[in-house]
């Protein structure tokens, strides 16, 4: 008989979605935030970079000011987009852009329904950290304000979050990311949303090759 913690594993084999990590820069922890930034990255390398022009100029305060928005990349609008090259896949690899909400809304759902393609799910799941907001705020950014039941076909409705898995592997889940995750990056890099979302992968990759003890009795393998 399968222990607990196998059960588990083949589960989540069985379910082979394609994993987007993910991360938000919004302009507050309040319920009228606005986004600023989304990062998206896969396990193969796919990204998907935005920085939205109609945030609430209003709710910055000097802390955003100085850790979110001047770390913005772009000062023009651009959609930039790289096609994949493999002759048996057809798609968008990787995307670059800056826009008003609803431009970035229509490409980032062509990306996703791409990167949904590749699985034998035809779904992507997604990967995040502290989600409360930044969760909230893609369905909201998806859906166009409507509910998470009118989310695309092609997103699991299940996200996982990564402060969840460290409470539940007995580590502090205030824990540095970049310290948790092994890796050498510049610090000044934080809070940029495409570069956070980079450290949430890695963060995941570090639980997914160590058995790392935990509170209940199942073995966590995303």
């Amino acid at each position: 008989m399968n222990t607990d913690g196998e059960r588990y594993n083949s589960i989540s084999e069985l379910n082979n979605h394609i994993r987007i990590y993910y991360d938000a820069e919004f302009t507050g922890l309040h319920r009228n935030t606005t986004l600023v930034s989304i990062g998206l990255v896969t396990d193969h390398g796919s990204r998907f970079y935005a920085e939205f022009t109609d945030y609430d100029r209003s709710q910055v305060n000097d802390w955003i000011q100085e850790n979110v928005i001047d770390k913005l990349e772009m000062s023009d609008d651009c959609i930039e987009s790289i096609p994949f090259t493999d002759q048996y896949y057809h798609g968008i690899r990787n995307v670059r852009m800056r826009g008003e909400t609803s431009v970035v809304r229509e490409e980032l759902c062509k990306w996703l329904k791409c990167e949904a393609n590749r699985s034998d799910t035809k779904q992507v799941q997604f990967y995040t950290d502290c989600y409360a907001y930044d969760w909230m705020l893609l369905v909201d950014l998806i859906t166009d304000g409507k509910s998470a039941l009118d989310m695309p076909g092609c997103i699991y409705y299940i996200p996982i979050d990564l402060s969840t898995v460290l409470w539940s592997m007995m580590e502090d889940e205030d824990v540095s990311r970049i310290t948790f995750a092994e890796i050498d990056i510049n610090r000044d890099l934080q809070h940029s949303s495409i570069a956070d979302a980079e450290t949430i992968r890695e963060c995941f990759h570090r639980i997914r090759r160590h058995q790392i003890p935990h509170r209940g009795t199942l073995i966590y393998k995303p």
